[in-house]
């Protein structure tokens, strides 16, 4: 099941995840949405480094 996006609309989510910690640490659905889209935005980011 496809979690909906935890963080309010006109939040800036990294600060509105380490003010709202403790919450997303008792969901794991709400700390994995935030997870995974940390693992997309770091794939798709082209300005990265590659590991090769």
């Amino acid at each position: 099941m496809l979690s909906a996006n935890p963080i309010p609309e006109k939040e800036y989510s990294k600060q509105y995840f380490t003010t709202h910690y403790q919450e997303f640490a008792k969901d794991p659905n709400k700390k994995g949405y935030i997870i995974f889209h940390q693992i997309i935005t770091a794939f798709e980011d082209k300005t990265l480094a590659d590991f090769d």
